[in-house]
């Protein structure tokens, strides 16, 4: 996992895999929301990237631990974090 936190360090005009890997995920969080609701006339890019940043944030958390990240762990802390903040 260490070869991934190094591979996101490089940052060239051709690659930027973290950049690339934030940009897979704001699509792919468009792409589900758009489809589970259509009807919503919403602009979708703010929680796309805060979705995006929250995922990568803490794969780079666990990685550094040299550990794969446990889902429903993190999960469940997002819950609690809320819960904590009143939100």
């Amino acid at each position: 996992m260490s070869y991934l936190l190094e591979l996101w360090k490089i940052d060239t005009k051709r690659h930027c895999l973290f950049h690339e890997m934030q940009q897979l995920l704001k699509n792919a969080f468009l792409n589900q929301a758009q489809q589970k609701f259509p009807e919503r006339a919403k602009n979708w890019e703010f929680q796309a990237t805060l979705f995006a940043t929250c995922v990568l944030t803490a794969l780079h958390f666990y990685f550094e631990q040299n550990i794969l990240p446990p889902i429903e762990q993190v999960q469940s802390d997002w819950r609690e974090m809320f819960e904590i903040m009143g939100i």
